[in-house]
């Protein structure tokens, strides 16, 4: 947004390659433990902080590639529209983007 640094965070219920909806309203992580939460992404703005979540309302998706452990990498594809936690009049759409995370 305007030249500003962001960060995506995608958090994903699965492991398994495939198509993965985010699409409910849950708590986002780190806020919530990996237990009580659901699969979403969220967008946060480096300067401000402003973070943007996934939910019912604005939703998107997630296709894993390739499936994620410690010794295999996990690649991917997402698009999403997310809202902003502080003002619901603010969104973010995001689409085309990819992951490609190598092991460790």
């Amino acid at each position: 947004m305007n030249g500003e640094a962001v960060e995506v965070m995608l958090f994903l219920q699965g492991r398994q390659p495939g198509a993965y909806l985010l699409n409910r309203t849950t708590p986002y992580y780190p806020q919530a433990t990996p237990h009580h939460v659901r699969s979403h992404a969220t967008y946060t703005l480096a300067r401000s902080q402003e973070v943007y979540v996934t939910t019912a309302h604005h939703a998107g998706e997630l296709v894993l590639a390739t499936a994620t452990s410690a010794q295999h990498p996990s690649a991917g594809t997402f698009s999403f529209a997310a809202v902003s936690i502080r003002d619901s009049t603010k969104t973010v759409m995001l689409t085309n983007g990819h992951f490609d995370r190598g092991g460790q």
